[in-house]
């Protein structure tokens, strides 16, 4: 068994053992694993996320995400406390919600009714509006990437990975990649990397299929009556079925499970194949679906401006951090026990990992450029 996967103590003769006592193994993934720890100055519970050193796991892409994730900080995002090198291990400690993952939520409840589904959403959405205008597209938002934190009688939101994420002011999204099911119709349509694309209403796709997967259990273009088997033989017969859909926009509305009017409508308006058409986050905000029972802190004004004034300098830090993660990256084989100088900002797990569901399946995002 690799290192890794082996480790009883991840810490074990590091001088961050002193800092941080482990608890439990949390999950594991395909880029790293997770361990509850308890950070003793604070007599805090966080989350620490180990990527092994040994295997070349730290890259740009990694860098990429720590700087997309370093310039956020918002209520519906899991919050960064601190990133550093054990001889082992890149490790981010993170802030630990505690709850399950909304793939688990709907599964377990087989569906949400609609005012909770709304809930939820609107906290997707505050997190997704800050991002975009804080440059960053996540170009992953699925269930199992959204954690859930108790609070009195209605969990609160947290967007956790940022794997995909690119930030627009530098560059525009050009490589098809994603998670199946979620990705937009553009993205899929540009598996040969020739064009870029507009990465936000890509996202806003992926909230929609979120919403949707929330109310009905089910993914919006998967299997329907009339399908072919489900057997190897009619495997891509199946797959082309599904491109279709995702490319047209099919999106039908279980006859079992009926939504409001201006819920359906919502539902459409996302599922349009033209990235120019489909419906923008500012016009989602003032939709009549969207208003309803919206806390009173959010019915006035403009929210994210709020956040945005209060924390406007991380943009102007971004190369700060850029600069800051490459001499980490670049410590890495020189300096085992050197930690990286960070400062507190927002940073999530991005592990990739699933475990299978009994409605709906987790799955791993995929890059379809090859």
């Amino acid at each position: 068994m690799p290192a890794d996967q082996s480790d009883s103590n991840p810490l074990a003769g590091s001088a961050w053992c002193q800092k941080f006592r482990v608890i439990e193994r949390l999950s594991a993934g395909a880029y790293g694993f997770v361990w509850l720890c308890l950070e003793v100055a604070t007599d805090v519970q966080v989350a620490i996320k180990f990527i092994s050193r040994e295997r070349n796991k730290i890259d740009k892409n990694v860098e990429r995400e720590i700087i997309n994730h370093s310039m956020l900080e918002h209520p519906h995002i899991i919050e960064f406390k601190l990133c550093f090198l054990t001889d082992k291990y890149l490790a981010i400690a993170m802030e630990y919600a505690g709850g399950e993952d909304l793939l688990k939520l709907v599964n377990d409840r087989h569906g949400l009714p609609e005012d909770d589904a709304r809930w939820l959403f609107q906290q997707l959405m505050l997190a997704v509006d800050y991002m975009h205008r804080m440059g960053v597209v996540n170009r992953d938002i699925k269930l199992e990437n959204i954690l859930l934190k108790a609070y009195e009688t209605h969990p609160i939101l947290k967007i956790c990975d940022f794997g995909y994420s690119i930030n627009e002011n530098h560059s525009l999204p050009k490589t098809a990649l994603g998670t199946p099911g979620y990705t937009a119709p553009e993205v899929l349509g540009n598996v040969r990397q020739d064009e870029f694309y507009e990465g936000r209403p890509a996202d806003v796709w992926s909230s929609g299929v979120v919403l949707y997967s929330m109310l009905f259990c089910r993914y919006p273009f998967d299997e329907r009556k009339g399908d072919p088997p489900n057997d190897r033989q009619h495997a891509q017969h199946r797959q082309q079925l599904f491109i279709e859909r995702i490319q047209a926009g099919d999106v039908q509305i279980p006859w079992d499970r009926q939504v409001s009017p201006d819920c359906e409508d919502l539902i459409r308006r996302i599922f349009t194949p033209s990235p120019l058409r489909r419906i923008t986050i500012p016009e989602i905000l003032q939709q009549p679906w969207f208003l309803v029972n919206l806390p009173a802190e959010l019915a006035h004004g403009d929210w994210n401006r709020q956040v945005l004034q209060e924390e406007i300098d991380f943009k102007q830090r971004a190369e700060e951090i850029r600069v800051t993660v490459r001499s980490a990256l670049q410590a890495v084989t020189r300096s085992p026990e050197r930690p990286a100088k960070w400062p507190s900002h927002c940073m999530s797990d991005s592990l990739g990992g699933y475990s299978s569901m009994s409605d709906l399946d987790a799955s791993e995002g995929a890059n379809y450029s090859n």
